[in-house]
């Protein structure tokens, strides 16, 4: 889901930095429009880096990663629900567990007391 996350970031980064960084290209990569559109063609050039690095050779449509994000939300929801489940039933085990070790201790003393009075 992260990954997807960034993603998303850098392509929309991405889309709203394509003119001014275009404009930087016509304009000879000019020092002085470089500074006055610093943060767009930073933003714009990590973006391209990023996809760069995953090598991708389509990049995939923002609405399509969102589907594919809230399709992984809905299957972390569902698994974090049977993981609340499982985490309540080791609790209850745990309990008996521990109820049954404080039984058997008991009745370990009560023999050696026994044993100890005779």
């Amino acid at each position: 889901m992260q990954e997807i996350r960034e993603l998303r970031m850098h392509i929309i980064n991405c889309s709203k930095t394509r003119d001014i960084y275009t404009a930087s290209r016509k304009a000879g990569y000019s020092r002085n429009f470089f500074e006055a559109h610093r943060k767009e063609i930073t933003l714009h050039k990590a973006a391209k880096d990023a996809f760069d690095r995953l090598e991708l050779k389509k990049i995939s449509r923002v609405a399509e990663l969102n589907e594919e994000f809230n399709r992984f939300a809905k299957q972390k929801n569902a698994d974090y629900a049977q993981y609340r489940t499982e985490r309540e039933r080791m609790r209850d085990l745990a309990n008996a567990r521990r109820n049954a070790e404080m039984i058997l201790q008991n009745d370990e003393f009560a023999r050696t007391t026994e044993l100890i009075s005779k």
